[in-house]
């Protein structure tokens, strides 16, 4: 009977260390259960910052565009009043022209005036002596 009893405690052992792997297997795995869990958190958290970083950045970049066409559209009305300003400065320098060659007319104008008024005076004082 002491060997019964003794295989019966042997067989206890021996279930009572399987149900102990067991449990320690259980246990073990919750474990990784509950560090999985907590590393999906930590993914969760982490993804719902980096969407947040990128709606600020989606923000900047707006912001940078807006900013660019309303330079380019500076830049545009710039270089148009740059080709206004060329227009203009072309057409004045078509007056100066035009006046520099009037002013030079007007002069050689004086200059035969002032000779045909010589001439005249001349002319005259010849009739005075002639008379």
């Amino acid at each position: 009977m002491l060997e019964e009893i003794n295989s019966q405690l042997d067989m206890a052992a021996g279930e009572v260390n399987h149900l102990k792997a067991k449990i320690n297997e259980l246990e073990r795995q919750i474990h990784e259960s509950k560090m999985i869990k907590l590393n999906q958190q930590d993914l969760q958290e982490e993804i719902s910052r980096l969407h947040y970083e990128l709606d600020q950045q989606k923000q900047k970049n707006e912001l940078i565009i807006q900013e660019y066409m309303n330079r380019k559209m500076k830049a545009g009305e710039f270089e148009e009043k740059l080709r206004e300003s060329d227009i203009l400065i072309n057409q004045l320098k078509k007056k100066i022209s035009y006046f520099e060659l009037m002013t030079q007319d007007a002069e050689r104008i004086a200059e035969t005036h002032e000779k045909l008024q010589s001439q005249q005076k001349k002319s005259a004082n010849w009739k005075v002596v002639y008379k």
